[in-house]
């Protein structure tokens, strides 16, 4: 009855011990991730250049300011 249990656990354990993973930090395929993206210097420049385009300029921030009350000036 020992030699059964015994047995039973070493198969057990060696099933345990010797069988693979998979691999669970896998990157996806079908789009961009920070380890796939950046991968070359073009790439850091287009993001650089979408992102300066659409930062404001003065004019478009001022002109939206003569819509408020901001440049309202109460002196006679």
């Amino acid at each position: 009855m020992k030699l059964i249990k015994y047995s039973t656990i070493v198969a057990g354990a060696a099933l345990f011990l010797f069988t693979s993973c998979n691999e669970l930090d896998l990157t996806p395929t079908n789009k961009f991730t920070e380890e796939n993206y950046w991968t070359s210097p073009e790439k850091a420049n287009m993001v650089l250049n979408m992102a300066y385009s659409q930062l404001t300029n003065s004019g478009y921030f001022f002109s939206n300011e003569a819509l408020s009350d901001n440049i309202y000036e109460g002196r006679g």
